[in-house]
């Protein structure tokens, strides 16, 4: 599931934000958030509730000094991409994953205490 992400920074961050508030506006409603990992190399949920969404970006904070991982239950800085201050993943729609739950969603950092925002379109 995780695969089918798609990897952007810079201008592309920016457009692809673009992209999730006009989703937002024609398909509907549209919610950000961020987390703090608090133990580096202890993946920690996402969001605590589920939250069925169409598409959703995540960001490496930007004060971040080392690096982010996001994935499933199972991610580490082993076997996933990680990301550095202020690089995002977009997650889209595809046929065969129309539709994401942030329950499912972990996040893993190489730092205490660092963490991403995340923003998303029901």
């Amino acid at each position: 599931m995780w695969y089918n992400s798609l990897r952007i920074g810079g201008f592309m961050k920016r457009l692809a934000g673009l992209f999730l508030v006009m989703c937002a506006v024609v398909f509907g409603q549209f919610g950000s958030a961020e987390m703090d990992v608090t133990t580096a190399a202890t993946a920690e949920q996402l969001s605590s509730t589920s939250i069925i969404v169409t598409s959703f970006s995540v960001c490496a904070k930007s004060a971040n000094t080392g690096y982010v991982y996001v994935g499933g239950a199972d991610v580490d800085s082993t076997n996933t991409k990680r990301m550095s201050s202020g690089e995002c993943v977009a997650f889209l729609p595809q046929d065969s994953q129309p539709r994401y739950n942030l329950l499912h969603l972990y996040v893993d950092v190489s730092v205490n205490g660092e963490g991403v925002t995340y923003t998303w379109t029901i």
